[in-house]
C-alpha cells in the first residue's frame, strides 16, 4: 500500500506555475487493479533522450 498517499486522481489539476520539472524515468510501477508491482516498468525511459 501507498502509506495514505493520494496522487492527481485524488487531488485534481495543478496549475502549470507549480510544476518545476520534467518527468524522465519511472521509479516504480503498480498494476492498476491487481496492485502488483511491474518490474518490468523500472528504469523506463519516457523521453526519447537516450
Amino acid at each position: 500500500m501507498a502509506y495514505g498517499s493520494k496522487d492527481s486522481r485524488y487531488w485534481g489539476f495543478v496549475p502549470e506555475e507549480y510544476i518545476v520539472g520534467v518527468v524522465d524515468r519511472v521509479v516504480e510501477s503498480r498494476h492498476p487493479v491487481t496492485g502488483r508491482e511491474r518490474r518490468e516498468r523500472r528504469g523506463l525511459n519516457l523521453t526519447n533522450n537516450e
